[in-house]
């Protein structure tokens, strides 16, 4: 069973944290090259050079705006498919691997990238930790009110693909009822069933949370300290969240019922609305594509100071529809506390009403 449904749905993407002070994926790759030159550790220093070195001359071979940038991400995957490159299928049919490549890790002994995996983990972690300053995040917590100008009685529900804390530390600081799904520290996908909260869908899981390793069930671990019947602090433990993988939507709960949740919501909603997302993701970009191809009637507010129609237009999985495309033009931070998509939102909503006076207007969530 579907929870209750929303007229309008919020994407959050890592822009959206980035006026609180978290760096961009991007910008991660730069901290983790800065930590290694600090702690001196040239092995690992190297590795992610001749991973950046790759990366770039793989830009220049395929050109301007079909390369893959050096984001953290992508800097993973690779340091992850190089320290296993004898048991990936094309191994068998390569002659010889790159002198630098063999003099760092020879004979397809992958220490020295799992080391920097390792390494970069930590780093993530602490740069997305976050700011003790409640007042950095405070304009997240704006996000309850986007389409109360549009007759929404219920804050929108809210898709994230960040990992940090800082949307839920917002709402909890401003007594504003949420949910990401726990109950006494267990996730159970009841606890979306409540519109009166804000719904808080982590697509690709987040700091915090835990999968008991016998039992597979998810904790939120700092919520499930108190319970006797389970343990689950080691020296193995590591956040659940989906990172530096070719394949992010995976047939494991509880993501797997959080994507069908954003399927059908984007299906059922008359506005979507993004905030800091780049679209880079192919499986989100399909489903935001699908959502405005089959509805007319729906409209994508896309926010952020660097996306463009242009970009939008190479997006992997997507296709612009240019008339339903509002673009918001700046940051997450300067577009909360200034109520412009609460804005755009009753401006469509009236350039709809004035097209056709006889048109339905968008759903109140139930």
């Amino acid at each position: 069973m579907s929870a209750p449904g929303s007229s309008v749905v919020v994407l959050l993407g890592a822009g959206a944290s980035k006026d609180a002070g978290l760096p961009l994926a991007l910008e991660l790759t730069g901290e983790l090259a800065r930590y290694l030159q600090e702690r001196g550790d040239s092995s690992a220093l190297d590795a992610l050079n001749l991973i950046i070195g790759g990366l770039s001359f793989q830009g220049k071979v395929y050109g301007e705006g079909r390369a893959p940038q050096h984001d953290i991400e992508t800097v993973l995957r690779v340091a992850q498919q190089l320290a296993r490159r004898n048991e990936q299928p094309l191994a068998t049919y390569v002659g010889s691997w790159h002198p630098a490549l063999e003099r760092l890790a020879p004979n397809g002994e992958g220490v020295v990238f799992d080391s920097l995996t390792d390494i970069a983990e930590e780093v993530i972690h602490e740069c997305l930790r976050a700011p003790e300053a409640k007042s950095k995040f405070k304009y997240l917590e704006e996000l309850w009110e986007i389409g109360f100008d549009i007759d929404e009685r219920n804050p929108p529900k809210v898709f994230t693909l960040n990992y940090d804390l800082l949307l839920e530390m917002a709402l909890e600081h401003h007594d504003r009822g949420f949910t990401t799904g726990f109950n006494d520290g267990v996730w159970s996908n009841i606890e979306f069933d409540d519109p009166a909260r804000m719904r808080i869908y982590k697509l690709h899981g987040s700091f915090g949370w835990f999968r008991h390793e016998q039992t597979g069930v998810l904790y939120d671990r700092d919520k499930a300290l108190d319970r006797l019947d389970i343990t689950f602090e080691s020296a193995g433990t590591r956040d659940e969240v989906i990172f530096a993988t070719d394949n992010k939507l995976r047939a494991l709960q509880p993501f797997l019922w959080m994507f069908n949740e954003f399927d059908n919501s984007v299906a059922n909603c008359s506005f979507i609305v993004s905030v800091g997302y780049g679209f880079n993701d192919e499986h989100i970009n399909q489903i935001i594509s699908n959502g405005m191809s089959v509805d007319e009637s729906r409209h994508l507010i896309v926010v952020g100071p660097g996306v463009t129609e242009s970009m939008l237009d190479r997006a992997p999985g997507f296709s612009i529809k240019p008339q339903r495309t509002h673009f918001i033009p700046k940051g997450a931070k300067e577009t909360l506390q200034g109520d412009l998509v609460r804005k755009k939102l009753a401006e469509i909503t009236r350039q709809i009403s004035a097209d056709d006076p006889f048109a339905e207007h968008p759903p109140v969530g139930i």
